[in-house]
C-alpha cells in the first residue's frame, strides 16, 4: 500500500508535468482527471482490500451489497457531475462510488469483527 500510496502522490503532484512527458502537448489540458484519477486509484484499492478480507471470511454478500448501494447513490450524483464536468465529472463520480465503496466495506468489516 505504501507503493501504491507514493505512485498515486507523485502522480497527482506532477500530474501537468508527467502528462507533458508521456504525451507532449496532447493532454496537457488533462491534469485534473489525471489527480482525480489517482486519488481513484488510491481510494478504490484500500476497498478491494478490505473486500479481499470479506471474501476470505466467507461473507461475500457484503462485497454485493456495498457495490449495490454504493452505485444506486452514485448513479444520479454521476450524471450530474458528468453534465457538469465532462470527463472530469466522470472521474470524480468513479471516486465518490469507490469512496461509498469502501466506507460501507469498513462498516461491514468492522460489525464483522465485533462479532467473532
Amino acid at each position: 500500500m505504501p507503493l501504491l500510496g507514493g505512485y498515486c502522490l507523485i502522480a497527482g503532484a506532477f500530474a501537468g508535468p508527467l502528462l507533458r512527458l508521456f504525451y507532449g502537448s496532447r493532454y496537457a489540458d488533462q491534469s485534473t482527471t489525471l489527480r482525480l484519477y489517482a486519488a481513484f486509484t488510491l481510494i478504490s484499492s484500500v476497498g478491494l482490500i478490505s473486500c479481499c478480507a470479506l471474501k476470505a471470511r466467507g461473507f461475500s454478500r457484503y462485497y454485493f451489497t456495498s457495490w449495490l448501494a454504493a452505485g444506486l447513490v452514485t448513479l444520479p450524483v454521476s450524471w450530474a457531475l458528468i453534465a457538469n464536468w465532462g470527463v472530469e465529472g466522470a472521474v470524480l463520480g468513479m471516486t465518490v462510488a469507490a469512496a461509498l465503496f469502501t466506507v460501507k466495506i469498513k462498516i461491514c468489516l468492522s460489525d464483522i469483527s465485533s462479532f467473532h
